[in-house]
């Protein structure tokens, strides 16, 4: 009888345990973001695993693993609303975009171009889209996307879709960005962009120096982009950095010799040629050596961690992966989790970030920073609503 009551207790102390760790974690991601966001609602209430039954808990959104790393200090997350998507990603592989205040998470696929809502374990999924071209853009309650016949936008809890500007789109190539309440259409190796205001109207084009190729970034009233160096290489295996004055419409040259993802963070600009680099004109510093480990050149900022993930090779083969922390402020870096598909794309939203290959099959992971701590979680019941 003792043995049954000392068993009896030390599951109630586990789960007790359990569902502390998890509402920390859900208290982290209720914080509200500082920009304006209308109360946005799905049909019932959200479904908190802070409140739910413990074995749920860890059915639906799992604690894999937690390491210590000092909190993130300083700098800015990447901002959606005033940005764009994060362009990790040109050839599209999905998106993913999570709004911690309601516990809403939208993600879209490649195989089929849908955008989908969920909670983050999963429930009341629904499909509020498909046939979406390229990634879609949050901003102020509304989903901002490419169809094959122009501009449209959908309320997130799937109220009132439209199409706001008609235009014929090309399947592939297209990128659709929202940057200071303007929405920028760009067809990669066209010389120009276009623009219309958010409601579709006042639709005008805008001439850019060179071919651009793709890896936008938009930051501080400049569109960065890659850029194809004809003068230098005519079968365009060699970029140049450019970047282009909204407001002035001049463009300048700012790097040469560069392939990969562009970010840009307190107006340092990160890329890559073999190593990873940054520089504010002035000067470059060396972040990652390509000769020191092996990467597979996806990475993104969160404050002041530059997070990538080592592979088991120098061409980033897709079996496991490390994933890695680097402080840009000190230069030390941190290994923090050992996780099954080094293909994850990093996605920085709100206060956390989510690793996600864009394929349906895969798993999504979220990770959180608390108490000096980074912990994994894994989404287990993320599926087609």
């Amino acid at each position: 009888m003792k043995t049954v009551l000392l068993i009896i207790v030390s599951i109630s102390l586990v789960m007790t345990m359990t569902s502390c760790v998890i509402k920390d974690n859900q208290n982290l991601q209720s914080t509200t973001t500082g920009g304006s966001m209308p109360t946005l609602q799905l049909d019932t209430e959200p479904i908190s695993p802070a409140t739910s039954d413990a074995s749920v808990i860890l059915e639906d959104v799992q604690l894999i693993e937690e390491v210590p790393l000092p909190l993130p200090e300083s700098g800015d997350w990447y901002e959606w609303d005033k940005a764009g998507r994060y362009p990790a990603n040109p050839d599209f592989e999905g998106s993913l975009y999570y709004i911690s205040a309601q516990d809403l998470l939208l993600r879209s696929y490649d195989e089929d171009g849908e955008i989908i809502v969920s909670r983050l374990n999963g429930a009341e999924g629904k499909i509020l889209d498909s046939g979406i071209l390229g990634s879609f853009n949050v901003n102020n309650g509304w989903i901002y996307y490419l169809k094959s016949d122009g501009v449209w936008k959908v309320r997130i809890n799937g109220n009132e879709n439209c199409r706001i500007f008609e235009r014929d789109v090309e399947p592939v190539r297209n990128h659709l960005f929202v940057y200071n309440d303007v929405i920028y259409i760009i067809k990669e190796y066209e010389r120009f962009l276009e623009c219309i205001d958010m409601d579709g109207k006042n639709h005008r084009t805008l001439d850019i120096y060179d071919m651009p190729m793709g890896y936008y970034f938009f930051a501080d009233g400049y569109m960065y982009y890659g850029a194809d160096s004809i003068d230098k290489d005519p079968l365009g295996d060699t970029w140049d950095i450019w970047r282009y004055k909204i407001d002035t419409k001049k463009a300048e040259k700012l790097v040469s010799e560069i392939f990969g993802t562009l970010i840009v963070r307190d107006g340092m600009v990160y890329y890559v040629y073999d190593n990873l680099y940054r520089t504010n004109v002035e000067r470059v510093d060396t972040i990652i050596s390509d000769r020191s480990r092996s990467w597979n050149y996806n990475y993104n900022l969160y404050r002041n961690y530059l997070l990538y993930i080592k592979t088991e090779d120098e061409y980033g083969a897709y079996n496991n992966g490390l994933l890695c922390a680097f402080n840009i402020h000190t230069g030390q870096e941190y290994s923090l989790f050992y996780i099954s598909e080094s293909n994850m794309k990093i996605y920085v939203t709100e206060n956390c970030v989510f690793l996600y290959s864009g394929y349906r099959q895969d798993s999504i992971y979220q990770i959180t920073f608390v108490n000096d701590k980074a912990q994994l979680w894994k989404l287990n019941s993320i599926s087609e609503p």
